[in-house]
């Protein structure tokens, strides 16, 4: 089964999501947002009591309230970097990007792979692939979950917003 837990982080309010899959503890944060200390104190004592093992971080979309958590999950949890190859200048300029809300921040980490279509990432028994959307913005994706070995999906219905809705970044599990 998967669980998927939300928390809210930073002075932007941003949504940070951890997703794993229940008997493996496999998982993926999506959109590292904690910039404090007790936020970060927050997710990982959330990581430790679930005995969650990061296998993913994930970017939706590289702006400063999204990528502020990058280095501390990386450096904590040595997990998979992936992010949309079209955010990649917003990342690289994340110190410019900070300044403009008198922020002081570390140059978060490149990542190690781009999202694309043929990706496939496996959390236990469940394939998350990703689907890019014809839309204005450089890249708007959609997340699909599945279990690995079902031949009928789980669920058919559940949906969850991952980014703000004008983003259009959803997670959809079957």
């Amino acid at each position: 089964m998967i669980q998927i837990q939300k928390f809210i982080f930073n002075s932007f309010g941003e949504n940070t999501y951890l997703v794993w899959e229940e008997t493996s503890k496999e998982s993926i944060i999506i959109d590292p947002g904690c910039f404090l200390d007790t936020e970060k104190k927050r997710l990982s004592d959330f990581i430790s009591l679930n005995d969650l093992s990061i296998k993913y971080m994930i970017l939706t979309h590289a702006h400063i309230d999204h990528i502020l958590g990058c280095n501390y999950v990386k450096k904590n949890y040595s997990a998979e970097f992936y992010m949309p190859e079209g955010e990649l200048p917003l990342l690289t300029h994340a110190e410019k990007q900070a300044e403009m809300f008198d922020l002081n921040i570390e140059t978060p980490p490149l990542p190690d792979h781009f999202l694309n279509e043929e990706l496939v990432l496996l959390i236990g028994d469940c394939k998350l692939v990703f689907y890019q959307l014809p839309v204005i913005r450089l890249m708007n994706i959609v997340f699909i979950l599945t279990r690995k070995k079902s031949v009928l999906p789980e669920t058919l219905f559940f949906r969850t917003a991952l980014a703000e809705p004008t983003y259009g970044v959803e997670i959809i599990f079957y």
